[in-house]
């Protein structure tokens, strides 16, 4: 279908003015190579974070907490830096590339290319732990395992109850609580 018979639907369909200004605002925006490139720069500018966006900045910042009436919060704001890759916003606004080049990777990923690398990680631990394991517990705590070896296990070498039970072939149900306990003592002294 051609612009103009998409056009001849439009003023069919919907016949006052303010759809007609729309139309024009949207042909002055965004059919005008220069004028849309400009709108780009100031959307990548002004805007926060948009994860769906692979090329969007990231600012601290949050409107809301900027009161743009006193000129040294408008400064600030205008100042702040993208996280990433450290343009301004008038520098990205102004500047010749709007787009961030430094996002992160895992920004950039898919939910599936995600997924993938945090079981990659998590099947990496396991195997670790086939040997750390049993070796720290023979080591620190004479073989047996214990609320305090769960705890260790847990807060120095990051490996979790159900991990521990799983490569040491053992029940954890009654040791939970006294485990549990520990954990409590520790989170409040952190």
């Amino acid at each position: 279908m051609k612009a103009e018979e998409i056009q001849k639907i439009n003023d069919d369909i919907v016949d006052n003015d303010d759809y007609k200004n729309m139309h024009k605002i949207f042909d002055k925006y965004f059919r005008n190579k220069p004028t849309f490139d400009d709108l780009e720069k100031a959307s990548y500018a002004y805007h926060f974070r948009n994860r769906d966006d692979i090329h969007a900045h990231s600012f601290y910042d949050n409107l809301k907490s900027l009161n743009l009436d006193y000129a040294d919060n408008s400064k600030k704001f205008l100042h702040e830096k993208c996280e990433w890759c450290c343009q301004s916003r008038i520098q990205i606004r102004w500047g010749d590339n709007p787009k961030c080049g430094s996002r992160p990777k895992e920004a950039n990923g898919s939910i599936a290319e995600t997924l993938k690398d945090e079981e990659t990680s998590y099947f990496a631990l396991l195997e670790r732990g086939k040997d750390d394991i049993p070796a720290m517990v023979k080591r620190k705590f004479g073989g047996t395992v214990s609320a305090e070896a769960l705890f260790y296990c847990q807060t120095t070498l990051g490996y979790e109850p159900d991990i521990v039970s799983g490569i040491m072939d053992i029940d954890i149900e009654k040791m939970m609580p006294q485990y549990e306990v520990l954990m409590n003592e520790h989170r409040g002294k952190s």
